[in-house]
């Protein structure tokens, strides 16, 4: 759920392996407001496994240098989508991804607001697509959490029984 700006600047030390923390500093975010944002352990295993091999560079997502800042990551992108044949799939599209996942999952929207950094919840709605099995899903657990009791009403006598 990153920005591709964000992800371009993060460091190992914005990471926190004991408390499965990314921390973005406001300085790399764009709105200049930092964020904690909570990593699964399947996540974590596979930085883990990154750094292992780009141990020698400060950054998460080292440039061919092995130390500066990875400017072209629009170009690595490409061969990535080409490899796994994603055909026009961009990367901020995996924002999109993240947040209807993350609401499919049964987050609120202010924590996906949070997750994705955004200022505000208007600009967090345009992220959120929400499908009509989701949306009879969701009625469906409010129905059973909240019955409604279905009262007959007699026409004739306007009144219920």
């Amino acid at each position: 759920g990153l920005r591709r700006s964000e992800a371009a600047r993060l460091e190992w030390r914005d990471l926190n392996f004991d408390t499965g923390v990314l921390t973005v500093r406001a300085e790399n975010a764009k709105a200049k407001r930092g964020r904690e944002i909570a990593l699964s352990g399947d996540m974590l295993a596979l930085l883990a496994t990154w750094r292992a091999q780009t141990s020698c560079s400060p950054y998460v997502f080292p440039a061919s240098t092995r130390t500066a800042l990875l400017g072209h990551i629009v170009r690595a992108w490409d061969e990535i989508r080409k490899h796994a044949k994603l055909g026009g799939l961009r990367l901020h599209d995996l924002r999109h991804s993240v947040a209807t996942r993350l609401l499919a999952g049964g987050a609120d929207s202010a924590t996906v607001k949070k997750v994705l950094g955004h200022a505000s919840l208007t600009t967090t709605e345009i992220y959120l697509h929400s499908d009509m099995d989701r949306q009879r899903a969701a009625v469906a657990r409010l129905a059973e959490a909240h019955p409604v009791n279905v009262v007959q009403f007699d026409k004739r006598r306007k009144k219920t029984r």
